[in-house]
């Protein structure tokens, strides 16, 4: 071995170049035979629902992880939350967390920007893994609005490993539909990076052996639902500004942007819920859906010819939702209440709680 590398040094390449090419394709070796040599990590049996699971575990759907989360949920009455930034933390709590003040049994995806399509890929994944699940989904309208286009590829991407939205025989065409649409807008350098397989490949390495060695370090990862045992807001937070409908120190109003004038926008955002809809009810989910609410007092101190839009989308969805006989409440009303959000977009602790009242008291 030693002569022949010398005898590269003749071609033009030195002895370190060549020990670096052995390296990288020794590496690459134990990359590729991880996946047949490292056995799959088995995480244990779940005794509890979990509150969440790590963001980058989903996104990239480390599979242990994510079947675990599901696992705990599907086994152990748990209730999946899903939304947009409105199933993020609050510090005078979200509706989730009031939700647990009575059954301390409900779990939350917790970040901005996810509109109902994005949540598929990974769903897809652990298809057979979903029945029985109940998940609540809160439709927030903003999303219908012309900022995020027919696709916004940061939002997919920020949340969803590139490779997932790969085409699927296995799963409906109705269904999958918006990832195909998503898939397509993504530029090329990030449908081929390789930084995703990579992370797939050495998987096997830095999370089966890892865990296999040190099972901690999985577990670790999880924390159970806890009951909150906060107050549950029963008016507007002081610093309310009532008439403008957003806290006194939110000074963007700039921010705001009136349902989309675009039927591209309006029919993209429909297809992505009717999609999500349409796949609980094959893969089994026992999915309620809420219909949340617009900060009706702010649009009319700021954007006044902005309402009628928003009050029509409420009906295109209303009439959406029942069209696909899913099962819903309808939170709208919560809109006209002072103080139900702390800016142009964001229910506040008080909208939480209203909007708890309403999934613990419909029909």
């Amino acid at each position: 071995m030693g002569a022949s590398l010398v005898e590269m040094r003749g071609t033009g390449i030195t002895r370190w170049e060549a020990r670096q090419a052995v390296w990288l394709l020794g590496t690459l070796a134990a990359l590729l035979g991880g996946a047949w040599f490292v056995p799959a990590f088995t995480p244990p049996q779940p005794e509890e629902p979990l509150a969440t699971v790590p963001g980058l575990a989903w996104r990239h759907d480390d599979a242990a992880a994510v079947s675990h989360f599901l696992a705990s949920l599907r086994l152990h009455g748990g209730v999946l939350c899903l939304g947009t930034s409105e199933t993020t933390t609050l510090a005078g709590g979200n509706w989730p967390d009031f939700l647990n003040a009575v059954a301390p049994r409900h779990a939350v995806l917790a970040g901005a920007g996810r509109t109902a399509g994005v949540h598929l890929p990974v769903l897809a994944q652990h298809r057979e893994e979903l029945r029985g699940l109940q998940l609540i989904y809160l439709i927030n309208p903003v999303y219908w609005n012309a900022e995020h286009g027919p696709v916004n590829p940061a939002y997919w991407t920020r949340y969803v490993d590139p490779r997932l939205l790969a085409p699927r025989s296995d799963v409906a065409e109705g269904i999958w539909q918006p990832v195909n649409r998503a898939r397509q807008a993504l530029p090329l350098t990030e449908r081929l990076s390789p930084a995703s397989l990579l992370r797939a490949l050495r998987a096997k390495w830095f999370n089966d052996i890892r865990h296999r060695l040190q099972p901690q370090t999985f577990t670790s990862a999880f924390r159970p639902i806890q009951r909150w045992t906060g107050t549950v807001p029963e008016g507007p937070a002081p610093r309310t500004n009532l008439v403008r409908g957003i806290d006194s120190t939110f000074h963007h109003a700039e921010w705001f942007r009136p349902v989309a004038s675009n039927p591209e926008v309006l029919e993209a955002r429909d297809e992505e819920l009717r999609a999500f809809i349409r796949a609980c009810d094959q893969w089994g989910v026992e999915a309620t859906f809420v219909l949340g609410p617009h900060n009706a007092p702010f649009i009319r101190w700021h954007a006044p010819e902005a309402e009628a839009g928003y009050e029509q989308l409420g009906e295109r969805l209303a009439a959406l939702l029942d069209s696909e006989q899913a099962t819903w409440i309808d939170a709208r009303d919560v809109s006209t209440v002072p103080g139900a959000f702390h800016d142009h977009q964001h229910h506040s602790s008080y909208g939480a709680a209203l909007i708890a009242d309403k999934i613990l008291n419909q029909p």
